[in-house]
């Protein structure tokens, strides 16, 4: 797990569904894009 995971869960759980009225479908759709993604292993640019 990753310092971005419990901030990335949040977004996904909370903010898109609540707040912006996202659809569950398109909150799986986000959770699953990030997971692809993370599976890379890519490094993560540090944000200055």
């Amino acid at each position: 797990m990753t310092a971005l995971a419990p901030h990335l869960t949040a977004f996904l759980r909370e903010h898109l569904p609540h707040e912006r009225r996202a659809s569950p479908n398109t909150c799986e759709a986000y959770a699953y894009s990030f997971q692809l993604d993370t599976s890379k292993n890519l490094p993560i640019p540090a944000v200055s």
